[in-house]
């Protein structure tokens, strides 16, 4: 007996048989693509945006309130210096509560934020602390520091 050749079939699926056709195929693929790609630009910018509407607009907006202006205070070794406080109006809230000029907030090199963040938690009020040390006395930063409570901005009525 001589040896049959078997026949396969083989069945082809066509290119819309799984769901989607082609060219949706390559369209989800974009939208996924730029999808993420805004995704992972908000997170990677999220914080600089933050930081940069903190030390540009909200500080000098409570400060103008408050009675205080922050800015780089110069200390031996920096560059520019950490975010200290560079005036404090004796007539103001932030004189009374025990704000001094050159007063450095602590936390992440000067704590910016920190500051920021007990600004806002003070203006929804809340008992905001935060703790600052003198700007002679910032390469011991913890060793001479105070807690003190952020006053909450006049109500305007």
């Amino acid at each position: 007996m001589k040896p049959t050749r078997q026949s396969r079939i083989v069945e082809r699926k066509s290119p819309e048989s799984d769901g989607l056709p082609n060219q949706n195929r390559r369209f989800f693929v974009v939208v996924l693509t730029l999808s993420l790609l805004s995704v992972t630009t908000f997170w990677l910018l999220e914080r600089p945006l933050h930081e940069y509407y903190c030390q540009h607009e909200y500080i000098p907006s409570m400060g103008a309130v408050l009675g205080f202006r922050a800015g780089p205070i110069p200390v031996s070794g920096d560059w520019e210096g950490p975010l200290g406080l560079v005036s404090v109006d004796e007539a103001g809230p932030m004189y009374a509560a025990g704000f001094r000029v050159g007063d450095i907030p602590l936390e992440y090199h000067g704590g910016m934020m920190a500051f920021c963040g007990a600004l806002q938690y003070a203006e929804s009020g809340g008992d905001a602390r935060i703790v600052v040390t003198t700007s002679d006395e910032w390469p011991a930063a913890g060793l001479k520091s105070r807690e003190l409570l952020v006053p909450s901005p006049p109500k305007i009525k």
